[in-house]
């Protein structure tokens, strides 16, 4: 919407797995690359932690790149603190209805995060 000011970015979680998984540094430096797309137009980015996962084997690069998202938000000066889908779906993993995707409860969680980070 051209009168939209803000982005709301939840990115990662795809990029973990398959056949060329991205590192975490190639992770921050394409969401810095996002970031300062979005901020060439005038909007600003908020970014979200990438969510948790059943799927075991993909949390611990779920966490690097949710470390990545706390450096990107100091070194950006993102004033928003980003909502923490990781800790929420770890806690409550019955709001997803496989591995990675949020059940109908599970995104209005998420929307729900996202509006008590925005407020």
């Amino acid at each position: 919407h051209p009168d939209s000011q803000y982005f709301l970015v939840l990115y990662g979680t795809n990029d973990a797995g398959g056949f060329f998984p991205v590192t975490p540094e190639l992770f921050k430096a394409n969401l810095q690359q996002m970031i300062d797309m979005i901020r060439a137009t005038g909007k600003e980015a908020y970014l979200a932690k990438v969510p948790y996962s059943k799927s075991a084997g993909l949390n611990s690069i779920y966490r690097d790149y949710n470390a990545m998202i706390d450096q990107l938000v100091s070194e950006n000066n993102i004033t928003v603190e980003p909502p923490d889908f990781y800790t929420y779906f770890e806690t409550n993993p019955d709001e997803l209805v496989d591995d990675w995707h949020p059940d109908g409860n599970g995104y209005q969680s998420m929307a729900d995060l996202w509006q008590a980070s925005l407020q």
